[in-house]
């Protein structure tokens, strides 16, 4: 094992359950890529069913109507 993996396994350790399924989505988007090559940032948003009408939606949110602070 690398201590490229190691280190991602350590920094995982650290990181609560709940958000791990992001980390997870991301590494297949990287995936998906590396094995395309071809495939843009735009297409992989495109292809979650979805997606693209969220970003859409929040697109025309007046920014008045938008918290100063995050949530999450």
């Amino acid at each position: 094992m690398s201590s490229l993996q190691s280190y991602l396994l350590d920094l995982t350790q650290d990181i609560p359950l709940k958000y791990l399924k992001e980390i997870i989505d991301y590494a297949e988007f990287i995936k998906q890529k590396v094995k395309n090559e071809k495939m843009s940032d735009t297409e992989y948003l495109n292809s979650i069913p979805g997606m693209t009408d969220s970003i859409i939606k929040a697109s025309k949110t007046d920014l008045k109507e938008c918290s100063k602070k995050l949530e999450w």
